[in-house]
């Protein structure tokens, strides 16, 4: 396989690309049986059928080359670009990933891919980027580092219109969570719950839950005219109000990882972690920022509404950004 790539694409590989395909291959991955050229599978649906694949996305990928097995990752060399063959994985949930590998990480992913995520970084190592290094977390924490990436999505929607969006555009800062705010004592003559507020008297905090609406808005406020408890209403409003996602991506390259038991070398992002919303120092493309991954706490969420239903196939196109 190594000499495959190295020879039929009539690129120069780095040592680096040449060692981790090396072990790789040793250890046998990425020779599962993979689906037919023209379907993409479902993940996380254990009765999910292969579902055809649009012939307008075909047609981005006759012009790469495949670089695994499965056809799922591909080189644009000419066009500078790596392209994914992806499917919906979650439409509406609180997010770790963009994009994880089929049977890892649905829940918290957009997006699922076929494969391995060493033929990614393959690929990016062939259109002459160095990855940078993964997130630190001790003794203090030091965001991703690493070539910025710019990556789009294009799948084709209900009315069969080919559509391509900075996939900025599918995710936001998350809305459904808690919201709090100081409050001595309860507002008078305000009957809780109400809506979704409520007062929580241990804490002496006035507490929301999720987007509001401006209808919302206008009947809370119309409750009491309490400065500290309208100025919590004003703050509920603005901070649950969505958001479009505006953090830089970045190829980080991920970290190999050695078997104290068995000696054997294995690459941390096969873990699922291929392009990341939340600091992971397994990603192999992160976002340049902080960026939690705690339960409940998660920084961004799916966009709902934007993101296309379940199953959708979607090709991503990662592209290096213009310095």
């Amino acid at each position: 396989m190594i000499s495959f790539l190295y020879s039929a694409y009539g690129f120069r590989i780095s040592g680096l690309c040449l060692l981790t395909l090396a072990w790789q291959a040793s250890a046998g991955i990425g020779q599962e049986i993979s689906a037919p050229a023209d379907q993409v599978v479902v993940a996380d649906s254990s009765d999910a059928k292969p579902q055809p694949f649009p012939k307008e996305l075909q047609k981005l990928l006759d012009q790469a080359t495949p670089l695994n097995p499965e056809k799922t990752v591909l080189l644009n060399r000419d066009g500078g670009k790596v392209l994914l063959k992806t499917n919906v994985a979650c439409e509406d949930c609180p997010l770790e990933m963009l994009v994880c590998l089929s049977q890892t990480k649905e829940h918290e992913s957009v997006l699922a891919l076929q494969g391995k995520a060493f033929a990614i970084h393959a690929a990016l190592l062939a259109l002459g980027l160095e990855p940078g290094s993964p997130a630190t977390f001790s003794p203090t924490f030091k965001a991703p580092e690493g070539p910025k990436l710019d990556i789009f999505v294009n799948w084709v929607d209900s009315k069969g219109k080919l559509q391509r969006r900075d996939v900025h555009d599918w995710i936001r800062f998350t809305v459904f969570r808690y919201y709090s705010h100081p409050l001595p004592s309860a507002p008078a003559g305000v009957e809780f719950p109400f809506l979704e507020l409520r007062y929580d008297k241990f804490n002496n905090e006035l507490i929301w839950y999720g987007p509001m609406s401006m209808e919302q808005k206008k009947q809370l406020l119309a409750l009491c005219s309490d400065e500290q408890y309208q100025a919590g209403i004003m703050k509920f409003y603005e901070q649950s109000q969505s958001r479009r996602m505006t953090a830089d991506f970045v190829f980080t390259g991920s970290f190999h990882h050695t078997d104290p038991d068995s000696g054997q070398k294995y690459y941390a992002a096969e873990s699922g972690h291929v392009i990341c919303v939340a600091n992971f120092a397994a990603a192999l493309i992160d976002v340049r920022e902080a960026s939690s991954a705690d339960s409940g706490a998660q920084s961004y969420e799916a966009w709902k509404g934007k993101v296309p239903p379940h199953g959708t196939p979607v090709v991503v196109e990662i592209i290096p950004a213009t310095p």
